[in-house]
């Protein structure tokens, strides 16, 4: 088990190097919001502005990006797609851009002051009422219509489904085998790999089984830190599992491991009325570990 403590003071020496200049980011960031709000506000052609994320839920640290979702009319859809990143360069100075394709309709903007906004466009048809659209902040709707999307999603709720678990079952154990193979090949990496998404799936199953969405697969976001709903003992277990290039220490990370992922499956199948087969599970775990 490595000591938290120490590792977190290392951590945090490292973050103040650079605190002068991060200080400097909610500043530099809010600027590009005021740009922006007034940009697209202005815009007969935007029906839509909202925040999703950190800035709809008001808990913005120093290293927040700015998920913006634009919703604009039909007949425009395609233009803004193509201006895209021409309109983020009016909110301020970008780096560069993640984009994913030229008719793909958003892109992520990096700017220079070491922050980002990732930028949504949609048609107002291609919004339906949604567990996700529940804690959005709408910055504009001149007809009501994002309102009224959100209203109705409020009584909404993220369902974990028999398919989710089976997949998250058949993924996880896959992890476990895979780590083995790849160890006993010295591909360190390939093994590390599959370690931590052993890591990651149970720490998946815990937030299912507090009644949170299950972030996207390898998605880390709020399984650390302040903001994550994780217990202390669960972000401490967590952080024990850091992997070094040995076979032996792999074989004891799966030792440990297991257990609180069997808690997990059997947690997780009960919420979704499937037998438990955690003996099973068990069975195809130990055939990696020795």
């Amino acid at each position: 088990m490595i000591d938290l403590e120490e590792d977190n003071k290392c951590k945090l020496e490292a973050f103040n190097v650079n605190s002068e200049r991060d200080q400097r980011i909610p500043v530099q960031r809010e600027k590009v919001k005021s740009r922006m709000e007034e940009d697209l506000i202005c815009d007969d052609n935007v029906i839509g502005l909202y925040y999703g994320g950190s800035a709809a839920a008001n808990n913005m640290d120093l290293y927040s990006d700015l998920d913006v979702r634009v919703v604009v009319k039909d007949h425009s859809f395609q233009s803004f797609i193509h201006n895209k990143n021409e309109r983020t360069r009016g909110w301020g100075t970008v780096l560069f851009f993640e984009d994913p394709g030229s008719n793909v309709p958003y892109t992520i903007a990096h700017y220079k002051w070491f922050f980002k906004v990732d930028l949504f466009i949609y048609k107002l048809k291609d919004l339906h009422p949604s567990p996700w659209l529940k804690g959005i902040k709408i910055i504009h709707d001149p007809c009501g219509e994002i309102g009224s999307i959100q209203r109705e999603s409020a009584a909404l709720t993220i369902l974990f489904t028999k398919d989710d678990f089976h997949k998250w079952r058949g993924k996880t154990l896959a992890y476990v085998h895979e780590a083995y193979r790849r160890t006993h090949r010295g591909e360190w990496y390939y093994a590390s790999q599959c370690i931590d998404s052993i890591r990651w799936s149970i720490a998946a199953g815990w937030l299912v089984e507090m009644g949170h969405p299950m972030n996207g697969t390898m998605d880390w976001a709020k399984i650390e830190g302040s903001r994550s709903p994780l217990t202390p003992k669960q972000k401490h277990i967590l952080a024990s599992w850091e992997t070094k290039r040995s076979p032996s220490h792999h074989n004891e990370l799966l030792k440990e491991m297991v257990e609180p992922y069997l808690e997990v499956e059997k947690k997780l199948a009960s919420l979704v009325n499937e037998k438990d087969r955690t003996g099973e599970s068990k069975d195809i775990w130990e055939m990696a570990v020795y």
